[in-house]
């Protein structure tokens, strides 16, 4: 094999390489004696098939595999005999092949920088350290109490009202003829949160018990009732109670609708919960800054390759946005060259960084192990349902590529924990107030932390049971929602 560098301009480098045709005429040839061995053909004994014929049957399809087999195996021993780390896939391209006479290909590539590891001790990082008080826990109890209310009766009868809590009972029919499922005696609804049909809850504000209310609804589209989705329906309701939302009174009895055995089992899971919580806040802000910091320090070049494909992806994103009028009203606004500018800029700022996580992982013998992996697998599959969950998972594990794309994150994660163990740490204290307006302040500035959000790290518990304490309807807030 010949092989000759025919270009090397920065990161991109591009060869010539000549096999000769004696090295093609044996591989070929011990491929066709192989097939000799297996094959068998009417007229001719295992292992007697002339050569010829195999050439006549078996030679356009063999001298294909031969010369895949061969660029492949001739472009590898190219790159490892240098010692080249290409950046994506070298491009190959035959330049000249017949039979009996050598193959002439040229590989293009880019190859992966050289990259210089900054000295982490010399980063400063600040990371927000927020105390969980008392009050703190004081405010939780308050909020969840008045998320979750118990409904009593009004101190003076008077019509429902929204967020009363109604008791009714309901006969719907489509044509005359009753739709059981959307039938009930003693059903109970919570007036606004469009938990049953909307047009039945608007109708039963103002009413009051012993009234009589007729409503025709079209069902919605995807109910998922035979013969009924999209179709006029007819309710009559009968009105019998209504109850008012009350806080609920601070007690023992209280937390056991969040699975506590008392409220001090409560206050004290509401305490470790935020102190976790605020703990990743923080390493998510001391994060962000880390990478601000990395990005101005590390200075290499880029393989353009890469960074273009970086681009497209989130190019992709930005077109998917903007057809289902989600970009924000100052990027729309902005002409589309400006626009591809400054997310040219993000993909080569991630391209930047990545590679530079990469390079602290692999000389600091970072691995991310089965466990971790399998873990990380596992959460995205439960969140599919039914026979997705288990085709989600076989496909993930089959495929390297989609693999790859949870081992990466992963392995982020990790090589930041070490870069932070190193860095100059300075814990700064704040108010839980402070902290999340923070981060809300830099979220709408577009300045979002890599992981982690301001819902996630100000989460709440929620009951055990979706009515809530005291088997009231809860209301329609998220458990992951702030709680103030």
């Amino acid at each position: 094999m010949d092989v000759t560098e025919t270009s090397a301009e920065g990161l991109r480098r591009e060869f010539k390489v000549v096999v000769p045709a004696d090295e093609i005429d044996s591989a070929y040839n011990a491929k066709l004696n192989e097939i000799g061995r297996q094959v068998r053909l009417p007229g001719f004994r295992p292992g007697k098939v002339p050569m010829r014929i195999l050439k006549q049957r078996y030679g356009q399809s063999v001298i294909g595999e031969v010369l895949e087999d061969t660029v492949n195996q001739t472009s590898r021993q190219t790159m490892s005999d240098r010692g080249l780390r290409p950046a994506m896939e070298p491009k190959i391209a035959i330049q000249a092949f017949e039979p009996g006479k050598d193959l002439e290909y040229t590989i293009e590539l880019e190859l992966l920088p050289e990259i210089e590891i900054p000295d982490f001790a010399e980063v400063s990082v600040e990371r927000p350290v927020v105390e969980v008080t008392d009050e703190t826990v004081d405010e939780t109890l308050a909020t969840l109490a008045e998320r979750y209310p118990q409904y009593e009766p009004p101190a003076e009868p008077r019509p429902a009202q929204k967020g009363d809590r109604v008791a009714i009972d309901c006969a719907a029919s489509v044509d005359g003829e009753p739709v059981e499922a959307l039938s009930e005696h003693g059903m109970e609804i919570v007036l606004g949160q469009d938990s049953f049909v909307p047009e039945v809850e608007e109708a039963l504000i103002g009413r009051s018990p012993e009234d009589h209310v007729s409503v025709s609804a079209t069902a919605p589209e995807n109910l998922q009732v035979p013969n009924v989705a999209g179709k006029p329906v007819q309710f009559e309701i009968d009105l019998n109670e209504v109850r008012e939302p009350r806080p609920h009174e601070i007690n023992d009895e209280f937390a056991t609708h969040f699975g506590e055995e008392n409220l001090d089992g409560l206050r004290t899971r509401i305490r470790e919960e935020q102190e976790r919580q605020f703990k990743q806040m923080g390493r998510s802000r001391a994060k962000r800054v880390l990478l601000d910091r990395l990005a101005e320090q590390a200075r290499f070049d880029l393989p353009e390759s890469l960074v273009q494909s970086e681009f497209e992806t989130i190019w992709h994103e930005v077109e998917h946005a903007k057809e289902h009028g989600h970009l924000s009203a100052a990027e729309a606004a902005k002409p589309e060259e400006d626009l591809r500018r400054e997310y040219y800029q993000i993909a080569a700022r991630r391209v930047r960084l990545g590679l530079l996580l990469s390079e602290v992982a692999q000389r600091n013998n970072i691995e991310v192990s089965r466990e971790e992996l399998s873990s990380a697998i596992m959460r995205e599959a439960m969140r599919y349902g039914g026979g997705q969950y288990q085709e989600l998972l076989d496909h993930i594990k089959q495929n390297p590529a989609a693999i790859q794309r949870f081992r990466a994150p992963l392995l982020e994660e990790k090589a930041v924990d070490y870069i932070l163990e190193l860095a100059n740490v300075e814990e700064r204290p704040m108010s839980a107030d402070a902290l999340r307006q923070l981060l809300e302040e830099e979220e709408e500035a577009g300045d979002v932390p890599t992981s982690g959000t301001t819902s996630e790290a100000t989460s709440s518990p929620q009951p055990e049971d979706e009515a809530g304490p005291g088997g009231e309807s809860a209301d329609s807030s998220s458990a992951a929602e702030r709680t103030g």
